[in-house]
């Protein structure tokens, strides 16, 4: 009578361990899927400098001479709409066909000083891309992030570092 109840406790004790084994060989299973539909999912996500555009949110962050200029705004075709912060000043701007005019009131003030103390042909990303990417005078380091870009440019003690978001995906511009 002992021996049966050691084998039955033997017979149990290996239906466990296969049942163990096989729900470890699952769960490993079923991770692997799931870490290789991440990696998927970040390689459809990941944005480069030739998606850019006319389409897009921006922060850009120039330094020049310890001087800092902070463009803030939105882009989508030939319009353009945002702030500029220099020292402590804000002016809203809206641009449209080239023509650029603060905002004051809601009404609009054609103005043509807006990027008077930048080098504005570093904040055009079709210059960026044709002339600065190819060009030694400039250092140039670009991040391709998830769903955004930054790109820093440095020459001489001056530097421009712009950060480009929700890349085509600005669906209006209104000032």
């Amino acid at each position: 009578m002992k021996d049966s109840n050691d084998n039955s406790s033997i017979i149990k004790l290996a239906i466990w361990l296969v049942f163990i084994i096989i729900l470890v060989i699952m769960v490993k299973v079923n991770n692997k899927n799931n870490s290789d539909n991440d990696i998927d999912n970040n390689t459809n996500n990941t944005i480069s400098i030739n998606d850019l555009n006319n389409n897009y949110k921006y922060n850009y962050l120039i330094t020049i001479n310890n001087e800092v200029y902070n463009y803030v705004g939105s882009k989508k075709d030939n319009k353009e709409s945002g702030y500029l912060l220099h020292n402590d000043n804000y002016i809203y701007y809206y641009i449209e066909n080239n023509n650029t005019y603060e905002i004051i009131d809601h009404n609009l003030i054609e103005i043509n000083n807006l990027y008077d103390s930048i080098n504005s042909n570093l904040i055009d990303i079709n210059y960026i891309k044709n002339v600065v990417i190819n060009n030694n005078s400039y250092i140039i380091n670009i991040d391709e992030l998830d769903g955004s870009i930054v790109i820093t440019i440095k020459y001489e003690d001056n530097e421009y570092k712009l950060k480009y978001t929700d890349i085509n995906l600005v669906e209006n511009i209104d000032y």
